[in-house]
């Protein structure tokens, strides 16, 4: 049996673009080691031999993956150097402050130090064959989430520039997640299904995030670390939840945009309704409960 197809796909797993663009990328790759497969036979080494010295010719897989996708999107791998370089940058600048002025070490904020590493990795990565969109966004999410957390709890100073940049930073983190997500060569049917399908989860998602970070942090102030706050947590992993199979759900059938756009509406409902309730007069607690069961009583 053939090595040239898991061969070809560990390279075409490393370039982002739509199914039809990794189908054609597949069939242009697995042409050009099979004529070099025959070429080398015609010299009269075996089929096995043939095959070894083709894909030896070729290069690795990831490295040869790096290249297509350096070659699709250029620039891309220097603006993922340069957010990293930034959010390394603000974090080194605050502590430095932080304990010229406010006398304190707030050693925490170098956990954000974890997700630069893992965004870095990824960007540089010419060694390990992965799925690249998949990686590069979880890596791009673990830095926003840790970014957030330990970002925002040492903020320890009243200078205005590292309150701005920590914003901006977090706008950042979210444009290149998004960029990353959509990236799709052409503009053919299927690639704008998936570019509206992508932006609406991901749009629905970080308003959920946003609304209920923002609520569940100024609920721990008050309350500490208490099971209410999985009340905020849940609608995250709800919508988390419906954006995976809704994405499988996508694969299988083309009407399914209509389905998931009701879905997604719902999951909004969920993911805000509840923490309205709580703020604005003009929304039932009825409504609420219907979504959020579990809500703490005001």
């Amino acid at each position: 049996m053939s090595s040239f197809p898991s061969f070809v796909e560990r390279i075409v797993q490393q370039t982002d673009g739509s199914r039809a663009e990794h189908e054609d990328l597949y069939e242009e790759l697995l042409v050009h080691l099979e004529d070099m497969k025959e070429d080398k036979m015609s010299n009269g080494k075996s089929e096995k031999e043939a095959e070894e010295e083709a894909m030896s010719e070729f290069g690795k897989e990831s490295v040869l993956g790096d290249q297509i996708q350096q070659a699709k999107f250029p620039f891309r791998r220097e603006m993922f150097l340069g957010f990293v370089f930034g959010s390394f940058l603000w974090m080194c600048a605050l502590f430095v402050h932080v304990v010229v002025v406010e006398q304190m070490a707030v050693y925490s904020l170098f956990t954000i130090f974890i997700g630069q590493i893992a965004v870095l990795v990824l960007s540089l990565n010419q060694r390990f064959v992965l799925k690249r969109k998949q990686w590069m966004n979880m890596a791009l999410l673990l830095h926003l989430l840790l970014f957030i957390l330990f970002g925002l709890t040492g903020l320890y100073t009243q200078a205005t520039s590292f309150h701005v940049l920590f914003y901006v930073m977090i706008l950042l983190n979210i444009a290149l997640i998004y960029l990353t997500t959509l990236s799709y060569n052409g503009s053919s049917k299927e690639v704008k299904t998936r570019r509206y399908f992508h932006s609406m989860q991901l749009t629905t998602g970080f308003t959920i995030a946003a609304i209920n970070v923002f609520i569940g942090f100024g609920a721990m102030i008050f309350v500490g670390l208490n099971i209410i706050l999985l009340n905020y947590v849940l609608p995250i992993v709800v919508w988390a939840l419906s954006y995976v199979l809704q994405a499988k759900f996508l694969k299988r059938t083309k009407r399914a945009m209509v389905v998931s756009s009701v879905v997604t509406f719902f999951v909004f409902l969920f993911g805000t309704l509840p923490v309205a309730s709580l703020w604005l007069p003009f929304v039932p607690m009825e409504i609420a409960q219907f979504f959020w069961p579990f809500r703490p009583s005001m």
